[in-house]
């Protein structure tokens, strides 16, 4: 945040998209994801990485670095 109260930065790392049907988005209900999914998530490597880090971990890295700038 600024000295103004503005943000400055702003970070968001996606793991999962899902989408919900658009009556039930209409009233702001939102779509569960199952066990399975994710722990799915929690075990997914990024080999396209070296040392294949767990995705989450790499996505919070980059969030945090994203978001003070280094």
């Amino acid at each position: 945040m600024g000295r103004d109260g503005r943000a400055i930065r702003i970070g968001a790392e996606g793991m999962l998209a899902r989408k919900t049907s658009l009556p039930l988005s209409a009233l702001g209900a939102q779509a569960l994801i199952p066990d399975e999914v994710v722990a799915e998530l929690r075990a997914a490597r990024r080999d396209d990485l070296p040392g294949e880090p767990l995705a989450w971990q790499e996505a919070l890295r980059t969030l945090v670095t994203r978001l003070v700038g280094r």
